[in-house]
């Protein structure tokens, strides 16, 4: 899962880099006093199954993550911050072919959006707003 979690990340990074770099992404949390905007991502789901080949043939293990991003912007003027953010969210991740070692990724898809909506911890105000991604990865078994 780590290598799941690292290759977002560097995958993030290297997609954005001299576009939206006012917005970097941590896992599960973002360490306390950061700027916003910024975006967190953690790991919510993981599936295995096993699928079938064809006759005389071996068949496949098939990894299914589901991972979320929540886009914070603590400014209650931040909205279009947080916009920006969500653009480059997508830009970066839809359809996606993230690297990744000992697996090929098969599909990165946005499955769900929910916001912008006020962000309940922010003390003067501020944004949210959380992006649901499968990612389907296939892992031949050896």
């Amino acid at each position: 899962m780590n290598a799941l979690i690292q290759a977002l990340c560097l995958h993030y990074d290297a997609c954005l880099t001299g576009a939206f770099e006012e917005n970097p992404l941590y896992y599960a949390y973002a360490p306390q006093g950061v700027a916003a905007p910024y975006v967190v991502a953690n790991l919510i789901t993981q599936d295995h199954t096993n699928a079938m080949g064809a006759y005389g043939t071996g068949g496949g293990s098939y990894e299914e993550y589901v991972v979320q991003f929540t886009l914070i912007d603590a400014e209650r003027a931040g909205l279009a911050d947080l916009l920006t953010g969500y653009a480059a969210l997508c830009w970066a991740f839809d359809e996606a072919d993230i690297p990744l070692t000992g697996a090929s990724c098969i599909r990165m898809r946005r499955l769900t959006t929910v916001g912008p909506m006020p962000d309940p911890d922010a003390m003067d105000g501020g944004w949210m707003l959380t992006v649901d991604y499968l990612i389907e990865t296939d892992t031949e078994i050896n």
